[in-house]
């Protein structure tokens, strides 16, 4: 337990690293998954609000998120930008911070074993534009 200045400040402002959090705890484990569940996984993010299409004839999964005008493009160049993609936008999503985001998910029937490290930098990387550094809680009595 911490000591803070304000608890329901300091648990608000928390709650963006808990959803940043969650969303790499899922990618970790879909990085030791078929490709078969890991679109399976993918097209199942629609819960969250996120809009999810399938076009099967072009073998695309179609994600995004509705946030505001121009949505970031997320790159999906290979496994780990895939899964990272996926990541980023559930992050994105559970974080509820008015981001626009979308992604264009090729299908590949093998998708190469993804580099978990790579995946959770590429995530961290796109997420870090949303966290605001100005609502990180400062312990009680401290600086800052």
């Amino acid at each position: 337990m911490f000591k803070v200045a304000d608890a329901a400040k300091a648990t608000e402002a928390y709650k963006p690293y808990v959803a940043l959090t969650i969303a790499i705890k899922y990618i970790m484990r879909l990085c030791r998954e078929s490709s078969k569940n890991i679109y399976k996984e993918i097209t199942g993010l629609g819960y969250l609000g996120l809009d999810v299409k399938t076009d099967y004839a072009a073998r695309k999964i179609y994600l995004s998120l509705a946030g505001g005008e121009n949505p970031v493009k997320l790159d999906t160049t290979g496994s780990d930008a895939v899964l990272a993609a996926a990541g980023t936008l559930k992050a994105l999503s559970l974080m509820n911070c008015g981001a626009s985001a979308c992604a264009e998910i090729p299908m590949i029937d093998d998708l190469p074993p993804a580099d978990e490290e790579s995946v959770i930098a590429k995530i961290m990387a796109q997420v870090s534009p949303w966290l605001r550094p100005d609502t990180l809680c400062v312990p009680a009595g401290s600086a800052g």
